[in-house]
């Protein structure tokens, strides 16, 4: 089986499973099956697009799932280690900057998650940046 296939069933299989540690653990072992793109040197070829881009919706899902399970685990240090692993794969998703600063406000370092929605204003469309910003909004009002 491939990484793929098995990162595939992971996540599928987190999906259905109650328990939050057990599911913690398997969305865990998914991420360490990522490696980024999928076959990146076939970049554009029509044959593998739907395939790469259900693979990285597959991805930023877990990581929204996994990032959410340890807020409310309160495991904030998890989701700030986490949050920077994943920013250094997928810097430009409004997804994974929410939660790097979400982790970062949680561990009291309020001007470094300011400088990062700064920066993300400069890298994603403006619409992106928006409901990132809503996003954050919703959160620190309740």
């Amino acid at each position: 089986r491939t990484d793929y296939e098995e990162f595939r069933k992971l996540c599928e299989s987190a999906a259905i499973i109650l328990d939050v540690n057990e599911k913690i653990g398997v969305l865990t072992n998914a991420m360490m099956l990522y490696r980024g793109k999928l076959f990146p040197s076939a970049n554009g070829d029509h044959w593998q697009i739907s395939h790469s881009s259900q693979y990285h919706l597959m991805y930023l899902k877990a990581v929204d799932d996994l990032s959410e399970l340890l807020q409310k685990m309160e495991k904030h240090e998890d989701l700030y280690e986490f949050s920077l692993k994943v920013v250094n794969i997928e810097p430009n998703s409004p997804v994974i900057i929410y939660w790097l600063i979400v982790a970062l406000r949680k561990k009291g370092a309020i001007d470094m998650a300011k400088r990062h929605l700064e920066s993300a204003k400069e890298r994603l469309l403006e619409e992106e940046y928006r409901e990132l910003e809503e996003r954050l909004q919703f959160t620190y009002k309740r």
